[in-house]
């Protein structure tokens, strides 16, 4: 730990890349958290239907925000079908700590985000399912609060691949894009 004393009263601190710096007011859109978790592995959605889905987890984090901040989420995920003209449902949802889980973008059992996979001649079309979304979380500073993309296939008989390469021959297998969740921390 090193320590810089400004004055006789003021000090600032680093521990293990933590800087702590009392006192300190960071004006209002200020980043003052980061972090990224990603899915380097391709996943398939072959149960359920719209009516009834089966949602897989594609990526999570866990993340513990601070009290009176905001925090951005930015997912990247590519998801793709086995069937022309065919939909995947997704959606994100949070978790905090000893809470209920609650929609922020996309979908319930009743109202759910799609995307129509329907390419002429290519039936493994992949589509952009992710994008950026805010949340208010009010959160006390000690409240870990766990964010995931899921999906899920709409029609039964069709599955719904999530981190598959453009031309990935299969539904299930081959290589894999990154799928990524990405937290800033905003004051």
């Amino acid at each position: 730990m090193a320590d810089l004393i400004l004055g006789s009263t003021t000090a600032i601190s680093e521990t293990g890349g933590t800087v702590t710096l009392p006192g300190i007011t960071f004006p209002t859109g200020f980043i003052i958290g980061a972090l990224t978790a990603v899915n380097t592995t391709a996943q398939v959605s072959s149960a359920g239907s719209s009516a009834s889905p089966t949602w897989v987890n594609g990526v999570s984090i866990v993340y513990t925000p601070q009290s009176g901040t905001n925090i951005l989420l930015l997912v990247d995920a590519w998801t793709g079908t086995n069937g022309y003209a065919s939909y995947a449902m997704n959606r994100v949802i949070k978790t905090p700590a000893g809470g209920s889980t609650s929609v922020l973008r996309g979908a319930s059992n009743s109202n759910y985000a799609q995307n129509q996979v329907s390419s002429p001649g290519d039936a493994w079309q992949i589509e952009f399912t992710g994008g950026a979304i805010w949340d208010v979380h009010g959160a006390n500073g000690s409240t870990a609060i766990t964010y995931v993309f899921q999906f899920a296939r709409q029609n039964s008989g069709t599955d719904v691949v999530l981190g598959r390469t453009f031309n990935d021959p299969t539904s299930a297998t081959g290589g894999s894009a990154e799928t990524r969740i990405s937290i800033l921390e905003i004051k």
